[in-house]
């Protein structure tokens, strides 16, 4: 760790310094299509500086407040109870926002669907809807994976001919406020009648049909990414025996088999859960009631905090070592230190809390 000296003119307390992009007074994309970082703007809190301040989760699995973030400056993260020592004249407004702070802390992760779930449990309000939503960047990147959903939508709505001109989902909510009344009319019957929804309900289901797989998307987009770093990273690990030292120290090859079980049995069972949810939206279709669709999104939302938790772990954890190890290389010793000190820590949380979320869903 770093002592870093904060602009409050208070003593250097400590702090981990990362390196990254300057930190934007508003919402940025980057905080938004995280799973891993949260601004603070968007609750309402009344100490000023804390509102320009992100929570960031780190490599521990641990939450710390990130005070300023820049290329030039590295990453000025303190851990909640030492806001007192950051906004020493703000003691007053920091007592308010800091039971808000805390209940923030301990969530498991900070993507755009948990947070929603969980600022409504704690009873939380929002102070910038914006940062609850996906960016645009991120929405149009996601494109391909939401295909696979809304191709099904599109063509059950409107068949060949107009299916191949509707894109997304969003094509098909202007068609339904094209100026031609009696066009629109007909075709809002014709979905009321196909779909079992009441004229009147037709966009907000289709805007909570794209919602709902376009979450579904942001998480298969992370999950496709962590499984081949996964690969490589338990390849990486097998390093360790390169040592005929550590192949002798019970201990040492303990941790290894360890690691390696939990980390598959936890990549294993979370893609398993993905497929679940593949298997049950092409159910849909046999029988595509807005009874239906909402028990899907039900069972989808209530796995949202359960993923969002694990993906965050793993991508924490393979992106520490990526930034440890960018080349991949290093001898058995410091592999060995860092399954033990780095990669072990906060695992065993989540290989049982994957397994409790497969459960549930079985």
């Amino acid at each position: 760790m770093t002592d870093i000296k904060l602009a409050t003119g208070t003593e250097p307390i400590p702090a981990e310094t990362t390196t990254g992009p300057d930190l934007p007074s508003l919402v940025d994309d980057e905080a938004r299509d995280s799973i891993h970082i949260m601004p603070l703007s968007i609750v309402p809190l009344k100490t000023a500086g804390l509102r320009q301040a992100r929570l960031v989760k780190n490599a521990q699995l641990e939450t710390m407040v990130e005070l300023f973030h820049g290329k030039d400056t590295g990453s000025g993260q303190i851990p909640t109870h030492l806001l007192a020592r950051a906004f020493p004249s703000d003691l007053e407004s920091l007592a308010l926002d800091q039971p808000v702070i805390e209940r923030l802390r301990a969530l498991p992760s900070f993507d755009v669907y948990s947070l929603r779930i969980a600022l409504r449990r704690l009873d939380i309000g929002i102070e910038n809807e914006t940062g609850l939503s996906l960016s645009e960047k991120k929405r149009a990147e996601l494109s391909d994976y939401m295909a696979t959903f809304t191709r099904p939508l599109i063509h059950y709505v409107y068949g060949d001919s107009l299916g191949a001109q509707a894109k997304d989902i969003g094509d098909i909510l202007e068609r339904l406020r094209t100026p031609d009344r009696a066009e629109a009319r007909k075709r809002l019957d014709e979905l009321s009648q196909r779909l079992d929804v009441p004229p009147a309900e037709l966009p907000r289901f289709l805007e909570d049909y794209g919602d709902i797989f376009l979450s579904l998307a942001y998480f298969r987009r992370i999950l496709d990414r962590l499984v081949p770093e996964t690969d490589h990273f338990l390849a990486w690990a097998d390093g360790v025996k390169d040592s005929e030292v550590i192949r002798h120290d019970t201990d040492t090859m303990a941790l290894l088999d360890n690691v390696k079980t939990q980390l598959s049995g936890i990549v294993t069972s979370i893609t398993g859960r993905f497929e679940t949810f593949d298997a049950q939206s092409k159910a849909l279709w046999s029988e595509m009631t807005a009874a239906n669709f909402r028990a899907f999104r039900e069972m989808v939302i209530a796995n949202h905090s359960s993923i969002g938790s694990v993906l965050c772990g793993l991508t924490l954890k393979m992106d520490h070592w990526t930034e440890s190890f960018p080349d991949r290389g290093g001898g058995p010793s410091r592999r060995a230190d860092f399954l033990r000190n780095q990669m072990y820590q906060g695992l065993s949380r989540l290989a049982q809390e994957e397994k409790m979320a497969a459960r549930r869903l079985r």
